[in-house]
C-alpha cells in the first residue's frame, strides 16, 4: 500500500508541476498559452489527490477533512477554468479571432493551482 500512495504522490506533484509551471511560462503572453497541459495537470492533480485521500481514509489515518474539502473544491475550480479556457481558446483561434477573452480562463486556472499549493504549505 505504501508503493501505491507514493506512485499517487508522484502523480500529485508531477500534476501540480504540469499545471503551475505551465501558469508560470506562459504568463506574459497574450495568446497561444498552452492550455491542454493545464488541463492535464488540473485533471492529475484532482484524481491523485482524491487517492491520496482515499488512501489515508483506507490506511486509518485521520486526515483534516475541511482543509481537504477546501482544496477539493480549488482544484476542481482550477479543472473547471483550464477546460473552459481551453474550449474557448480552440474556439476564437479556429474563427481566426484574437484569443485574448479566453485569458482570465488561463488566470483562473493557474490563480486556482497557486491558492490550492499555499493551502497545502501553510494549512497545518
Amino acid at each position: 500500500m505504501e508503493i501505491l500512495r507514493l506512485v499517487l504522490l508522484a502523480a500529485h506533484f508531477i500534476g501540480l508541476a504540469l499545471l503551475v509551471g505551465t501558469f508560470l511560462s506562459n504568463l506574459r503572453r497574450n495568446e497561444n498559452w498552452n492550455m491542454l497541459a493545464m488541463v492535464i495537470g488540473a485533471a492529475i492533480q484532482l484524481l491523485s489527490g482524491i487517492g491520496l485521500y482515499g488512501m489515508t481514509m483506507a490506511l486509518g489515518g485521520d486526515p483534516n477533512h475541511m482543509k481537504l474539502g477546501i482544496k477539493g473544491i480549488v482544484a476542481l475550480l482550477a479543472l473547471v477554468g483550464a477546460v473552459i479556457g481551453l474550449i474557448q481558446q480552440r474556439k476564437l483561434a479556429a474563427a481566426g479571432e484574437n484569443q485574448r477573452p479566453a485569458k482570465k480562463f488561463f488566470h483562473m486556472a493557474g490563480g486556482f493551482a497557486t491558492i490550492n499549493v499555499l493551502l497545502a504549505v501553510f494549512w497545518q
